[in-house]
């Protein structure tokens, strides 16, 4: 068989990539002996609906590229957060304005993917976007696979999923964090003679991958045998370390305990029990990126009567977000299950703040992307997205920057740099090309 540099160096980098047993931490670790420095993380965290008009989250008294010195209200949660918070307001989803399908929620699935829909029916709901989501796609480019949690995601359509690997390929979010928990840290609680049989399956997977890169290297040019010898080095380094440890790196606690996380009284410790999941998982290097989905596009099937976490109205939250112009009481609830959301979202920045890692802490290492689905006034335009996190340096915070009428292709663009797979567009590039301006 003839192959070409190419499809050798990666059919040797791709064998690297795919070892199922290994931590990525281990990984990590290993790479960073190349000067790759820490790895990015990148998590996703939707809520339903459209954000409050603007008077409701743009700071007082702040123009565009200002520092952010206050919040309103309805977003005090986050204040101890400012410095870690990169505030763009009033872009539109170009996408959505020229969807011929469903109505305003539609706009979900071009939320993460930066294309049109494909609809498989009639009906507003009945559509699947027509390509990865850039949560998949970055995973894919890392060699990981993405994790996908939900809290009362709703029913199988084109309203309750964000996640795509591919034109009409959903990822249906793992809604149960018992379960999420089991299937990530299963072999955390082995026995010591079922660890030693996994550590061995393991060593043996690492030296078939040692066996392949050594046949590959003889066979391309120096340079890229010279690449391929760094990764061989890294596959040998590994064997080692697991030959050494006598206890698997991360402790990830007894999980979280069996509730009906199916009730909608429990959305609230349901969604803080994801996060404990997901940024568990981010720590012990099972992944390096994730996404948690509150609720559908509309969160119809999700009525806040939860008083334990500040928020208590016999009023579905679909109803609640049509309603808020309609008088001082609808405005007060919308603000107060925005509000519930905000502090949902500060859970997460704190347990990734509170989490150390090297001189600093996991925030400083992650991207955190916070979005809608939708524009205010259930269209297209004024929308609110926040970035957060240290993005290992990438990313400048504590700012407030305004980019009134430009695409939120643009945006996933700027996901993909800042998490190191670089592109020159996301989704269909009709939509927008380049990265949108961050500074």
């Amino acid at each position: 068989m003839h192959h070409s540099r190419r499809a050798l160096l990666g059919s040797g980098l791709a064998a690297l990539g795919a070892l199922p047993f290994l931590s990525r931490g281990l990984m990590k670790e290993a790479l960073a002996k190349e000067g790759a420095g820490p790895a990015q993380r990148l998590i996703v965290f939707f809520t339903p609906n459209e954000p409050v008009h603007a008077d409701h989250w743009k700071p007082a008294g702040i123009q565009d590229g200002d520092a952010l010195t206050s919040l309103r209200p309805m977003m005090e949660s986050l204040e101890p957060h400012m410095q870690d918070i990169l505030m763009i307001g009033e872009m539109e989803m170009h996408t959505r304005g020229a969807e011929p399908h469903g109505a305003g929620h539609t706009g979900i699935g071009h939320m993460l993917t930066g294309r049109l829909v494909e609809p498989y029916g009639p009906g507003a709901a009945e559509f699947w976007a027509s390509g990865a989501s850039v949560d998949q796609h970055i995973a894919q480019a890392l060699g990981v696979d993405a994790l996908t949690l939900g809290v009362r995601s709703g029913g199988a359509n084109g309203n309750s999923r964000i996640s795509y690997t591919g034109a009409s390929q959903p990822v249906h979010p793992q809604t149960r964090p018992d379960q999420a928990f089991d299937n990530l840290f299963s072999d955390f609680t082995l026995p010591p003679s079922e660890l030693a049989e996994l550590r061995a399956r393991r060593l043996s997977v690492l030296d078939r991958v040692a066996g392949d890169l050594q046949g590959l290297s003889s066979r391309l040019p120096s340079e890229g045998a010279q690449k391929l010898d760094v990764h061989l080095t890294l596959v040998r380094e590994l064997e080692q370390k697991f030959e050494s440890d006598t206890t698997l790196e991360c402790d990830p606690g007894d999980g979280p305990p069996a509730l009906d996380y199916d009730s909608n009284a429990n959305v609230p410790i349901a969604t803080t029990h994801q996060i404990d999941v997901m940024v568990q998982a981010l720590a012990c290097g099972i992944t390096d990126v994730a996404s948690l989905q509150i609720g559908n596009s509309g969160a119809g099937s999700l009525t806040p009567l939860w008083a334990e976490a500040g928020i208590d109205y016999n009023i579905d939250c679909h109803t609640i977000a049509h309603d808020w112009a309609n008088g001082p009481e609808q405005l007060e609830r919308r603000l107060a299950l925005e509000s519930f959301h905000f502090r949902q979202f500060a859970y997460l920045l704190q347990s990734l703040a509170d989490y150390p890692e090297g001189t600093g802490s996991m925030l400083d290492n992650t991207l955190v992307l916070w979005t809608k689905n939708l524009g205010f006034g259930h269209n297209s335009r004024r929308m609110l997205h926040m970035l957060c996190g240290g993005a290992c340096g990438g990313l400048d915070t504590g700012r407030y920057i305004e980019r009134e009428g430009q695409g939120h292709n643009k945006l996933l663009t700027s996901v993909c740099n800042l998490m190191g797979v670089e592109q020159e567009s996301f989704g269909d590039p009709q939509f927008g090309q380049g990265a949108l301006d961050l500074a």
